[in-house]
């Protein structure tokens, strides 16, 4: 329940919360906290068409910091096939490994998946933050992000439905021209 807690401060404390532009750039931001983000906008394939939305990894501050995955999910009303509901809040009732986050034609590809949670943004039918965090210096997402740090290959971004995990958000991003945008991400300096 802390973890979930703590992804959720931090998914709702994030600066730029959508964005979806539809931008092929990754962007590397700094806030006032000195958290580090590494974010890119891409197009979301749902069972009603294409939306938008934003891939966002976080690195916390400090010496032993704590990363996080957001996908964040612009107008989930137009989305009704998809239980967001089932996601909220550090109580949610979704279980299972629903989130998977994979990079492909990478030299050293990589896969995951776990039992992500999120939260309404701006109001229940503006947008949705979904995703997880972990702390432990050895850990499939820091593993997930040096794999993408390479500037090679595709992060892919799979969210099943709970109620029917037939239904899936998919979205696919180039990880070319990302490595300096990563590198500044996983440096302490």
């Amino acid at each position: 329940m802390k973890q979930r807690s703590l992804f959720l401060f931090a998914a709702l404390c994030m600066s730029s919360i959508i964005q979806a532009q539809g931008s092929d750039q990754w962007k590397f931001e700094i806030n006032s906290a000195g958290a580090r983000s590494v974010s890119i906008d891409a197009p979301l394939s749902t069972p009603s068409g294409q939306r938008k939305c934003s891939i966002v990894f976080t690195r916390g501050a400090g010496p032993r910091p704590t990363y996080s995955f957001d996908l964040r999910i612009a107008d989930v009303s137009t989305i009704p096939e998809f239980h967001f509901n089932e996601f909220e809040g550090p109580d949610s009732n979704a279980k299972g490994n629903l989130l998977t986050l994979q990079t492909i034609n990478t030299p050293r590809p990589f896969n995951f998946s776990f039992c992500p949670t999120g939260g309404y943004v701006d109001s229940p039918n503006d947008g949705f933050s979904i995703g997880g965090y972990q702390n432990l210096a050895h850990d499939p997402l820091i593993d997930l992000i040096k794999s993408a740090s390479n500037g090679h290959g595709e992060l892919v971004v799979l969210l099943r439905d709970f109620k029917n995990p037939k239904i899936v958000l998919q979205t696919k991003v180039n990880l070319a021209r990302s490595e300096t945008q990563f590198h500044r991400f996983l440096s302490s300096k």
